[in-house]
């Protein structure tokens, strides 16, 4: 199902300026809490948030019944903890912290980011080495 609702908001939401960066879900008795954090180059404000939220959850509801919803829309923080090798690229001219499955840390910007790795300092860092990501 989430992956439907993925597929169903995604282009709804490049169409308004902004990324999908994860869908987080809680089912707490019988409400289901969704929230998407969600970026936006220029960074996003809580008017980008309630349009989004305006314009999403009329989709959302086809999928999840409207008495169980309970739907938020959030930016995903300064200090967040990157989750996925899709959300580097988002966050490239960033401060990163960076740490290896080998215990090495890098600090710095986030250079570049493509499909194999992330680039902080001059270092390039596989996805696969990399134990930790963190904006900072």
């Amino acid at each position: 199902m989430f992956h439907q609702i993925e597929e169903d908001i995604t282009p709804v939401i490049e169409a308004m300026g902004c990324h999908l960066v994860e869908i987080a879900t809680h089912l707490n008795k019988k409400v289901l809490s969704v929230t998407l954090f969600v970026h936006k180059d220029s960074g996003i404000s809580s008017e980008d948030c309630d349009q989004l939220m305006l314009a999403l959850r009329p989709r959302i509801e086809t999928l999840i019944h409207p008495q169980i919803l309970r739907l938020s829309v959030s930016s995903p923080g300064v200090n967040r903890v990157l989750k996925s090798q899709r959300e580097y690229p988002l966050f490239v001219g960033r401060q990163i912290r960076i740490v290896l499955h080998n215990g090495k840390t890098y600090e710095g910007i986030l250079q570049a980011a493509d499909e194999h790795g992330a680039s902080v300092n001059g270092q390039i860092c596989p996805y696969k080495n990399i134990a930790k990501g963190k904006l900072i």
